[in-house]
């Protein structure tokens, strides 16, 4: 029940220097079995195919990783376009359970069903960040800085709702604190609302 590990993989058309290096989305394809697109689903067992480290101290540990490609422009002014976007949410492979969680059916569960919230709320943030982008006019010339602003701007409120669900539930220790961010966090789901979590994590609701 580690922190979420996000990683976000840009490949911007034309776009070089914002462009890591050996980065792009081949290098995440789930036909090379380093990963799946994420869709709604509950996750297994199955899906933890990575090693647990030696000197850890946690149990399990989900990594999320993105996709990002900027596709063609749909509306433009003089300077200005909407863009097509392309935003691929991963769950990568190398997520890991420890052996004391797969003998232990019990504690299988509880902490399956702690990382399932890590995986929707990485999936609710790539749905935002795709209305996002989609929803900007970018200055043609500079767009790349204000693709990645909107980028990097929720990627601190998805670590903060991370960091605010793992304070509150102790990891998943806390059953009462983990019932309650489940349904807040199938409430988000169920309305498609990126919105719902950042007004818990503003103590707006």
């Amino acid at each position: 029940m580690k922190n979420l590990i996000t990683v976000l993989l840009i490949t911007l058309t034309g776009l070089a220097c914002a462009q890591p290096k050996n980065q792009d989305l081949s290098s995440i394809d789930p036909r090379l079995n380093n990963g799946f697109v994420m869709t709604a689903m509950k996750l297994t067992a199955a899906e933890f195919k990575g090693q647990m480290p030696p000197g850890t101290d946690n149990i399990s540990d989900s990594k999320m990783l993105m996709g990002l490609r900027k596709l063609q422009a749909i509306q433009s002014t003089d300077t200005r376009s909407k863009y097509l976007f392309q935003v691929i949410p991963y769950f990568s492979f190398s997520s890991w359970l420890a052996d004391t969680v797969k003998n232990n059916p019990e504690l299988l569960a509880r902490v399956l069903n702690h990382e399932q919230s890590h995986y929707d709320i990485h999936l609710l943030m790539a749905a935002e960040l795709k209305k996002q982008l989609s929803e900007t006019y970018f200055d043609r010339r500079e767009y790349a800085r204000g693709i990645l602003d909107i980028r990097d701007k929720l990627s601190r409120e998805e670590l903060k709702i991370n960091q605010l669900y793992q304070a509150e539930t102790n990891y998943g220790r806390n059953t009462g604190r983990q019932k309650e961010w489940d349904t807040l966090i199938d409430k988000a789901m169920q309305a498609k609302s990126w919105a719902v979590l950042m007004q818990y994590a503003s103590g707006k609701i």
